[in-house]
């Protein structure tokens, strides 16, 4: 666009500010992150639609704790998936079941992340779809969703790159992996440009109307190699009001009941 109105000194630019798809809260934190680049001009947006947004900041222990939560997040909000959800206290907030699967996207830089999210998947029972070459090799490349795999799979959790998010949009959004060396991508063999890498974490926060989750892992695994990450500096772009910091057990004790049975000192 730059090179554009540089050769065409006669071109017109009509900005496209008003967004009917994210909450204002939303789309005030990745104005944020988008303004730290130099390139573009940025352009603030406004939210046109009423709705209630939430951003959560979660740090797990390890990438398997960081897609155990996701999918414990998942389960509360569909209203578990197993008996086991219920009787373990997985379950217990007032907004159980207000989600369906399909309300839903996991996202990710790298491919090999996706590792351990398939194996939580598989381990809570919780249908999922995944977007894009299942190959391990390499970084993630741009694979669209076509309008049959969203009418095949509208009742299964969409896991995709943050690349083949671009387009898309989700009640919830969770982007995991936001660590230094991840997201901006740095790591042996693979280092990208810093301006590109916050374009993509900005088109992945805006992916989200009503509930981003930003989460990220202290130690993980990648390509056999274990890694420990500091968070991503795109998280400090964000000003700590429009935080909210998840720090509770991963699986709250369900309260049991008071007995209503009697006792031999009842009766004396």
């Amino acid at each position: 666009f730059k090179s554009f109105c540089e050769d065409f000194s006669q071109t017109t630019i009509l900005s496209l500010s008003e967004n009917y798809r994210s909450a204002q809260n939303l789309l005030s934190a990745a104005s944020q992150v988008i303004a730290k680049q130099t390139t573009l001009p940025v352009l603030e947006l406004i939210a046109k639609i009423y709705a209630q947004g939430r951003l959560t900041i979660y740090e797990a222990p390890t990438d398997k704790a960081e897609a155990e939560y996701v999918v414990h997040q998942i389960e509360k909000m569909v209203g578990g998936t197993s008996l086991f959800s219920q009787d373990s206290g997985r379950v217990t907030t007032h907004e159980d079941g207000e989600r369906s699967f399909g309300d839903i996207a996991v996202l990710y830089r790298l491919h090999s992340q996706r590792l351990a999210l398939e194996e939580a998947f598989e381990r809570s029972g919780i249908p999922y779809h995944i977007c894009g070459p299942k190959s391990e090799e390499g970084i993630d490349a741009v694979c669209p969703v076509r309008g049959e795999e969203f009418s095949m799979d509208a009742e299964k959790v969409l896991l995709m790159t943050l690349h083949a998010a671009k387009g898309l949009e989700f009640p919830v959004v969770f982007i995991v992996g936001c660590e230094q060396d991840i997201l901006p991508l740095n790591l042996e063999g693979m280092v990208s440009d810093m301006e590109e890498e916050r374009r993509l974490f900005y088109v992945g926060m805006t992916r989200a109307k009503e509930r981003l989750y930003l989460i990220r892992a202290n130690r993980r695994q990648l390509y056999r190699k274990f890694y420990e990450h500091q968070p991503s500096p795109f998280l400090s772009d964000i000003e700590e009001s429009l935080k909210t910091y998840e720090r509770t057990l991963l699986y709250p004790q369900k309260e049991k009941p008071e007995s209503t049975q009697l006792t031999m000192f009842d009766s004396i």
